[in-house]
């Protein structure tokens, strides 16, 4: 019986088990919906995050010529590479590349008269 069930799951919308009524694609239905909604609370959260790696940290700044921010960057661009997000996240990626970009050249002119200047 478990097997015929099983062979025909995509067809059978319910079935009866000693009165206890199991219904296979509103579960289903279900399911995927809310896969759907975690990828996409994923997408947003990963936005969030790389609105915040463009955020100085509090306190002093530091005498280094590399900006503090940039390994919470690449952190961060691992893992949405790692979870495939990178397509939908391409423009907000760019734009804190931007921003990181001018503090990394900002980093490096706290120490070179020449690269201040330019």
């Amino acid at each position: 019986m478990l097997g015929l069930v099983i062979s025909f799951s995509s067809e059978v919308q319910e079935f009866s088990i000693a009165g206890n009524i199991v219904k296979l694609k509103e579960v289903k239905k279900d399911a995927e919906r809310t896969i759907i909604e975690l990828k996409a609370a994923r997408t947003e959260t990963f936005r969030f995050l790389l609105s915040l790696a463009k955020r100085y940290p509090g306190g002093w700044g530091s005498d280094s010529t590399v900006d503090t921010r940039l390994a919470d960057f690449w952190f961060l661009h691992t893992q949405i590479v790692k979870f495939g997000c990178e397509k939908e996240l391409s423009e907000k990626i760019s734009e804190v590349l931007d921003v990181l970009l001018i503090g990394q050249l900002a980093s490096i002119g706290h120490s070179s008269d020449k690269v201040r200047e330019k």
